[in-house]
């Protein structure tokens, strides 16, 4: 509004020093880092070979540094708590199951091989740096960043390239063998993962991938809370790009932040061998203390919403997820993409159905040629319109 933009031409003087703050902190890191890991090969970080002791000594300040990047963020505090269970021969499954939480003067030490966390911003890679110095599982191009690759890699984080299924094999190896790792103490760090696989609002949580379970040990759920009054950080599709978010946290007097961290979550029954329910229970488990809306949606959804917001949010969204077509289809990302991209091109009139000339040439995009498309039309949808849920009932 008026206020805020008021706001961001008085604070501009402001944000420029915390520019060069911001400038100078990265530096630092980025100089630490690289001397921490000079003659320290990438494929070392890829696989598990431990820093020696001289280069993590090397690569200490550095999450001071990230902490130094928050303070010119404008997150002068950051409150840590620590959660326990009333009962403590039962798992919590509502709120009332839980003591209130306990405000930690210092960071306690996550002892669990993996962490699970929500993701809400970019800030929160500064934020768990600074504040439990993890390592991380990461996108492949993050190792390219000039400044922040050579942090990553110090950092000994594990890089994934999604587009590349061949390569995500390889990480759910090398995740299962440095949790072991960890678990044996060669490892002084936890790795901690966002299951989300994206960004979305702190209210709720959505669908959780299985990296984070496969090694079938315990995990520890780390929750990240902004308080905020007009500025959310959060980064999703529908709001402002990550520069801006970045500005308009320093044009910000007073920002906060949150780290709530729960007791570690052990596998129960056949959890340890069925990722996915591992990673749903954990998901629930995680969610009930801060009663979070658990959501059905992923990565592809944020994809399709980046590539059609309006007609996704209006026309799809609102009757099922991209993970559902996907889970449905069998479908990988850029399949499922290609679907929704030719639903909305096929949809002429952009009310988001079909009518039966639509239909047709939607089934003969798919392949589907020698068909009796008119009584097929009518079985799936008796008012002249098929909309894309009522599509991927009749393809399944």
């Amino acid at each position: 509004g008026t206020c805020g933009k008021i706001q961001q031409v008085v604070m501009f003087p402001v944000v420029v020093l915390r520019i060069l703050g911001i400038f100078l902190s990265v530096l630092a890191a980025y100089i630490f880092s690289k001397i921490a890991t000079c003659g320290y090969r990438l494929q070392d970080a890829h696989g598990a070979v431990p820093l020696s002791y001289w280069r993590r000594c090397l690569f200490s300040p550095v999450p001071y540094c990230a902490r130094s990047i928050l303070f010119f963020l404008g997150y002068n505090w950051i409150h840590v708590y620590q959660w326990q269970w009333k009962d403590p021969s039962r798992v919590p499954e509502t709120r009332e199951d839980w003591e209130a939480p306990t405000a930690c003067c210092f960071t306690p030490r996550i002892r669990s091989p993996v962490t699970a966390s929500n993701h809400v911003s970019a800030f929160d890679f500064l934020v768990t740096l600074a504040m439990l110095d993890p390592m991380f599982l990461a996108s492949e191009f993050i190792s390219h960043i000039p400044l922040i690759g050579p942090v990553a890699v110090a950092m000994q984080s594990l890089f994934v390239k999604r587009t590349n299924t061949e390569d995500r094999k390889r990480v759910v190896s090398n995740i299962v063998q440095r949790a072991k790792e960890i678990h044996q103490c060669k490892f002084n760090k936890t790795l901690l993962i966002f299951p989300e696989g994206t960004t979305s609002t702190q209210d709720n949580l959505t669908w959780f991938h299985n990296g984070a379970f496969y090694p079938g040990l315990p995990v520890t759920p780390v929750y990240i809370r902004y308080n905020f009054t007009s500025f959310s950080p959060a980064w999703v599709s529908s709001g402002p790009s990550a520069g801006m978010i970045f500005y308009q946290a320093m044009c910000q007097l007073h920002n906060s932040a949150e780290i709530h961290i729960l007791p570690e979550y052990n596998p129960r029954g056949g959890e340890r061998k069925d990722t996915k329910s591992f990673a749903q229970n954990f998901r629930k488990y995680m969610a009930s203390p801060f009663e979070l809306r658990l959501t059905g949606h992923s990565l592809i959804d944020a994809l399709m919403l980046a590539k059609h917001p309006g007609y996704v949010s209006r026309h799809i969204h609102r009757h099922m997820s991209g993970s559902t077509v996907q889970k449905l289809l069998g479908l990988r990302n850029k399949s499922c993409l290609r679907l929704a991209q030719q639903f909305h091109q096929l949809d002429l009139d952009q009310n988001g159905t079909l009518n039966q000339e639509e239909f047709e040439k939607a089934m003969k995009t798919l392949g589907i040629r020698n068909a009796n498309f008119g009584p097929l039309f009518q079985i799936f949808d008796n008012v002249g319109m098929m909309l894309l849920r009522m599509m991927i009932m009749m393809i399944v």
